[in-house]
């Protein structure tokens, strides 16, 4: 089988040069609808491998201002100041879902992370997503995983997304994790968001 056209003009073209019916299967068209939804989508991936100390002023919340881009972004823009997202597709975005996950080191007593998203329509004036906020119970003096999910139902065009976190104790960091396994060091992420559009 032909290879699978990747855009209507390569798709237009096998048509031109009179490969049809045979070489056109139902095949080719699934796969080229496939490739046209999977490379028009939106995404983002974004991560820090910063210590982040976490803030316990619920009315200054820590924001992530080490993000790096993971993977080159389809439609969104970081603003690394504050860990805000942009939607730059030129379009409202109706639905968007994926993760965010953080390494959490704590000392000290038990404590809890919050941490929710806020949207803003001009990077300024923030209002908290509803539904948005996530609380978890951190173990004292401890190294721990998280992951949740991360979605919005409606992304409007030029507005940003941005999280705050917040613990209720004295001690707690997002740290980048590491070990040494047969005299190789491996390491992990401090914290990673990422989204792609539904």
């Amino acid at each position: 089988m032909a290879d699978t056209p990747r855009t209507f003009a390569e798709l237009y073209a096998l048509f031109a040069d009179g490969q049809v019916p045979g070489s056109i299967t139902p095949q080719h068209v699934r796969d080229f609808i496939a490739t046209v939804e999977r490379d028009t989508k939106s995404h983002f991936i974004v991560a820090s491998s910063s210590t982040i100390p976490v803030s316990n002023d619920v009315d200054a919340p820590t924001r992530v201002d080490s993000y790096e881009l993971l993977d080159a972004p389809r439609g969104f823009e970081l603003r690394q100041a504050d860990g805000a997202i942009r939607n730059a597709t030129g379009r409202d975005i109706a639905g968007i879902t994926g993760n965010i996950a953080m390494q959490i080191e704590t000392t000290g007593g038990t404590k809890t992370l919050s941490f929710w998203s806020e949207i803003s329509s001009d990077g300024v004036t923030w209002d908290p997503i509803a539904n948005s906020l996530r609380v978890r119970e951190v173990a004292s003096s401890n190294e721990s995983f998280l992951s949740a999910v991360s979605f919005t139902d409606t992304w409007p065009d030029g507005a940003y997304i941005r999280f705050g976190f917040v613990t209720s104790g004295d001690t707690m960091e997002f740290v980048s994790p590491s070990l040494i396994t047969n005299g190789e060091a491996v390491s992990g992420r401090a914290i990673v968001w990422e989204l792609t559009e539904q």
